[in-house]
């Protein structure tokens, strides 16, 4: 019993409906512009300040977006500047994770993956809070389940990559803040992360 109410608490928490049914979309969530690809707008990538970005796609309510630094990732479309009208994702969208699992899951364009936990799931979309405190949203089908091997080794990459390298490929963005050309900067400072 004590289980179905963690469970039940869970759900409320995370402000999912674990009923079939959708949650009414309200007026504010539908004021906004809609997006199309290609669009420019002004978004965070996880803890970060708003940057520069392009729309690459839109799923209910977030955006896929490509930022001037090559980065990808989602952002809530009420974090977006201009801010975006939000739609409910396809029903049949569905997440293998659940709020609490423990996974491995890759940040922005990075190839290594890095452990966290998910709170909160979005259709096809996992929000993860990984270890090192930054936060990105992943699709579900490309996370990993941790073992505990992973756990105990705080590695966080099946490759054997270690954290340090993804700490380290991960600060090349702001080392090459100011840099002439700074695309070529940031491929040269990950691939010295190796």
């Amino acid at each position: 019993m004590n289980l179905f109410k963690s469970m039940v608490a869970l759900c409320l928490l995370s402000l999912l409906s674990c009923s079939k049914g959708q949650p009414e979309l309200t007026a504010e969530d539908l004021a906004g512009e809609k997006f199309s690809e290609g669009a420019k707008v002004k978004a965070p990538l996880g803890k970060r300040k708003k940057q520069k970005a392009t729309v690459l796609e839109v799923y209910g309510k977030l955006a896929k977006l490509r930022f001037a630094d090559t980065n990808i990732g989602w952002a809530l479309l009420k974090d977006v500047e201009p801010q975006g009208a939000v739609s409910h994702p396809p029903k049949d969208d569905t997440c293998s994770a659940a709020v609490g699992d423990r996974v491995q899951a890759r940040w922005s364009t990075a190839r290594t993956f890095t452990n966290g936990t998910v709170d909160e799931v979005y259709g096809k979309l996992a929000h993860i809070q990984f270890d090192d405190k930054d936060v990105d949203w992943a699709v579900c089908a490309d996370l990993k389940p941790m073992t505990e091997s992973d756990s105990d080794e705080g590695g966080g990459s099946e490759s054997g990559v270690s954290e340090a390298v993804t700490q380290c490929k991960r600060a090349c963005n702001s080392n090459c803040k100011g840099a002439k050309n700074k695309a070529k900067c940031v491929g040269e400072c990950r691939r010295a992360c190796d």
